[in-house]
């Protein structure tokens, strides 16, 4: 059996990562990818390695972020600001299904590759775009960088502890890899269109829109409430066996309880803590939340690896 996009060629006008990373993820799906680089000095990813000294990327001789978005991909390197260079992409798109990229709104227009002069050579091309704040707005023509629209998207403002500094997400590409995942599926169903109807599209996907679907829930809360979510102090959850504690090691074991009735008493047991299972103060949803405080103090003091270790529910080197 062949992979789903065997049989595609896409170009790839794309730096950094969100858009270099969905391409990668059409090329892991059998298409065809073709990344057309500045010449000379390539993809400014290829300078990223400068960054080790920042502790942003753990220091390596290897630049792993150029081997991740470049996985999978042949290489053409292109001077589009000398005459005639373009002529070079109209030729690729004559023969290529996809076109990708993820520059400034308007900075390929002065080079004849907007999806008007590709579509007027390939009317079957898909085109597709990402930005960072979208087509439209006062803000579309402006550059973005995956931090600052992390906290444009409203991510910062609830992640943690209400009297700390807004971290940023310690996935590093966190908004850029959510933003290429958007881009490789908006590609993905403009072929499927293309393959009921026979007609190319151009679609466009954004930084800030990626950010404000992986916040839905939050924005819906919003939107039905009123109120603006905040961070809250894990001593002040509203279940205290959905948090994370710190285990005997000084590591952290994440408990996902959202069921926490139901979970309660095999909890307690497994902790060895039999005596508060039936605890006016913890022995309900309602009354655990209430007194969240003193609960989590509680199971703070519990050397948790050690005891799930003696009942056997952490696997060997699995802490």
């Amino acid at each position: 059996m062949g992979t789903p996009l065997e049989g595609i060629r896409v170009i790839d006008l794309t730096v950094w990562l969100q858009g270099p990373y969905s391409t990668a993820m059409l090329a892991d799906m059998g298409a065809e990818v073709i990344k057309v680089e500045d010449f000379p000095q390539g993809d400014p990813a290829r300078g990223v390695q400068l960054s080790s000294a920042t502790g942003i990327f753990p220091p390596s001789p290897i630049n792993y972020l150029i081997e991740l978005q470049s996985r999978g991909k042949k290489s053409v390197a292109v001077n589009l600001r000398q005459e005639g260079a373009s002529e070079i992409i109209h030729k690729l798109a004559a023969n290529s299904d996809v076109f990708v990229s993820n520059l400034r709104k308007g900075a390929l227009d002065k080079f004849g590759l907007d999806y008007g002069a590709l579509s007027a050579i390939n009317p079957q091309i898909i085109y597709a775009t990402a930005s960072g704040y979208g087509q439209k707005g006062p803000d579309a023509a402006l550059p973005a960088m995956d931090f600052a629209v992390q906290a444009r998207g409203g991510m910062l403002s609830i992640i943690g502890e209400p009297d700390s500094p807004p971290p940023p997400v310690g996935v590093a590409g966190y908004a850029d890899t959510i933003g290429a995942m958007q881009l490789a599926f908006a590609v993905t169903m403009a072929l499927l269109a293309r393959e009921r109807t026979g007609i190319g599209q151009e679609v466009h996907t954004s930084l800030l829109g990626g950010q404000l679907a992986v916040g839905a829930l939050e924005l819906h809360g919003y939107l039905f409430s009123g109120q603006n979510p905040s961070r809250v102090s894990r001593r002040n959850a509203s279940n205290p066996l959905r948090i994370s504690y710190e285990a005997g090691d000084g590591r952290w074991l994440c408990f996902n309880l959202t069921q926490s009735d139901r979970y309660w008493g095999g909890f307690c047991r497994v902790l060895g803590l039999d005596e508060i299972i039936d605890d006016p103060r913890f022995n309900s949803a309602s009354s655990r939340q209430e007194n969240c405080t003193e609960l989590v103090s509680l199971l703070d003091q519990v050397g948790l690896v050690d005891v799930l270790d003696g009942v056997g529910l952490l696997a060997d080197g699995g802490r």
